[in-house]
């Protein structure tokens, strides 16, 4: 009770953490803050007794970890500096002249002892290149604070000798002349955010051999709709134009424009950039968002997409159809699974779904045939060929072996995705139980408990949806497929064509989602980051701005990430319930700051001027 006591402030996004998963993210949230943030465990018990469980449960954690040589990504990190600190690492500094740190907005306060350790070893050079607009993994530890206050910190660890010398990074060779611009008036247009920027930073200057040219160089286009229906029929229908049609002409002001692919060009030269691209809302209704209607649309016309992300494994036909056919396999009549003490009925009765829908596949007789006689081979343990039925058997073997009659778990970029997070879930499982996620046979008690083994270990956390798909097992999506992504997923990318969603979820005014949008107070990782400031050498950093201000911040900083990747074409899509005047739904997107001042004008394309301010959308 104390402990879920004290997780609920930890997590005040829900009314309490009444759920295993809920808690042990919290619990694991917790314990990466502790490595990255550096905090005073011991002070930190002394608060309440609550603080007290967590605190034993992180050492419990850490215990486990070194009782069993495993370590997680922090721990890794923490070994390293560790190793920095007693010297034990020093055969490797020694060949160290330099150390070059990309993307040092990002970086915790971890990462930045062990730069400054190495510099300490030896280590005579040390140059970090970032652009603190773009800080957007505060969730991970990054504290953006760090590199704002990079010359102060350098000289106070390393003395006066190591005074940086700055190089402002301002010429952009991606985007257009007017994308540029845009980008610069939505990072400085609000003043309440520039006490939270680089001081003196200079605007960005567009170079890109193309910028200038009035043929390419677009206003930044807005798609507004009244309802999400339309909007997703109106994107689709653009998408549809430039990559399958003759392109699409756009006139503003007298001037015609006209968005075309390039002769090689594919729908994987445009993107949907969102802050979530989950496919349903969540609740206990779940409706379809943009996401899901744009792959149903562009599916019409025979385009594929790609966003593993946007549904949980466990809403996967394909995920269900196979997790079901391997559950019929190993454990034929469902009796083990009917015995397991402590497993909530929601789950055990997806289970149960998965096994139906395992058999109503298996009387397909999907190709290449005789699925069911595979099935009845695993229920009899019986095999086909006429030997003795292995002692063992690895789940994972079975998992490759019915991929024979799951083809688009082989050929699609989604479905490999899927594959490998099952795969993965399988693996990881084998680490941590008795059995390796083995399949007993003929060994008596054994055999029954190794199948609950691999139920709870393997199906169950899949059934909860406590496992990710990881994206970037496919370095390469064919070009064909048009991709959606989390403005995180896209940092560091670029494409031709950007279509941002501002608003696509906001009907109404809602208050449960203004920290999306225009946040009234701070969400639970800025709530977190004010309970442990005290406890933490860069708490009174991240402090000078209030939780509030840094939702504000986060916001912009991500949403300028979204604008700012594209390099010819970026159009803003949302609803129309955030243009309407006077009364509209504020969000930081559509160029609202904290006064409720509007940033961003928005006009239809034929009132754009080739002399429009940088911060005015063309409405098409």
């Amino acid at each position: 009770a104390d402990l879920q006591s004290h997780l609920s402030t930890l997590k005040p996004t829900f009314p309490y953490a009444n759920t295993t998963p809920t808690k042990v993210q919290a619990a694991f949230e917790f314990a990466d803050r502790v490595r990255h943030d550096g905090i005073d465990i011991n002070g930190y018990r002394q608060q309440g007794p609550g603080h007290a469980v967590l605190c034993d449960l992180y050492a419990d954690y850490i215990a486990y970890l070194d009782q069993h040589y495993l370590a997680d990504f922090a721990r890794t990190e923490e070994l390293f500096l560790a190793g920095l600190r007693n010297q034990s690492l020093q055969a490797v500094c020694d060949g160290l002249n330099a150390v070059l740190v990309d993307e040092f907005q990002d970086t915790n306060y971890l990462q930045e002892q062990i730069y400054l350790q190495l510099c300490a070893g030896g280590v005579n050079s040390l140059t970090v290149v970032g652009d603190d607009d773009q800080s957007v993994f505060r969730f991970r530890g990054a504290t953006v604070e760090i590199f704002a206050n990079f010359t102060q910190r350098l000289t106070h660890h390393l003395g006066v000798q190591w005074q940086p010398h700055r190089i402002d990074l301002r010429n952009n060779y991606r985007s257009t002349e007017r994308i540029v611009s845009f980008c610069n008036h939505f990072i400085t247009s609000d003043a309440s955010f520039q006490g939270a920027r680089i001081p003196n930073k200079l605007p960005l200057v567009a170079m890109a051999p193309h910028a200038h040219a009035i043929p390419t160089n677009l206003p930044v286009l807005g798609m507004f709709r009244p309802d999400i229906d339309t909007l997703a029929a109106d994107v689709s229908s653009l998408l549809i134009d430039i990559f399958q049609g003759q392109g699409r002409t756009v006139q503003c002001d007298g001037h015609t424009f006209t968005i075309v692919r390039s002769p090689s060009g594919d729908f994987g030269d445009a993107v949907l950039l969102a802050r979530t691209t989950q496919e349903y809302r969540s609740g206990p209704n779940p409706a379809p968002r943009l996401p899901l209607l744009l792959r149903q649309r562009l599916h019409a016309h025979g385009v594929r997409v790609f966003n593993p992300r946007g549904r949980s494994l466990g809403e996967i036909p394909e995920v269900q159809r196979l997790l079901g056919v391997a559950l019929l396999c190993v454990d034929p009549q469902g009796g083990v699974l009917n015995g397991i003490q402590n497993m909530s009925p929601p789950i055990r009765n997806r289970l149960r779904d998965w096994r139906q829908i395992g058999q109503q596949y298996a009387a397909t007789n999907p190709p290449p045939g005789h699925l069911q006689a595979f099935i009845r081979a695993w229920e009899a343990r019986v095999p086909s060929h006429g030997q003795r039925w292995p002692t063992e058997w690895p789940l994972l073997n079975l998992l490759f072996t019915l991929v024979t009659w799951f083809p688009e778990l082989q050929t699609d970029p989604e479905g490999q995705v899927y594959l490998e997070a099952v795969a993965r879930t399988i693996a990881e499982a084998g680490q941590l139980n008795k059995f390796g996620s083995m399949i007993l046979h003929g060994q008596g008690q054994w055999d029954n408990a190794s199948i609950s083994a691999v139920i709870r270990g393997v199906f169950e956390p899949l059934a909860a949806e406590e496992v990710d798909v990881d994206e970037e097992v496919m370095p390469h999506v064919p070009r064909t497929y048009f991709p959606m992504m989390t403005v995180h997923q896209a940092k560091g990318l670029e494409f031709p064509l950007v279509i941002a969603d501002v608003g696509s979820d906001f009907t109404r005014n809602h208050a449960a989602q203004r920290i999306f949008r225009a946040p009234n107070s701070g969400g639970s990782v800025h709530v977190l980051e004010d309970i442990i400031a005290p406890f933490s050498p860069v708490g009174p950093l991240r402090n000078q701005r209030s939780s509030t201000e840094r939702a504000w911040d986060d916001l912009r900083r991500l949403y300028y990430v979204a604008y700012s990747r594209a390099q010819d074409v970026l159009i803003l899509v949302g609803l129309n319930s955030q243009l309407r005047t006077p009364v509209r739904i504020p969000a930081v997107a559509t160029g609202d700051g904290p006064d409720g001042t509007r940033h961003l004008t928005f006009v239809p394309a034929a009132q754009w001027s080739p002399g429009a301010a940088a911060g005015t959308v063309a409405l098409i």
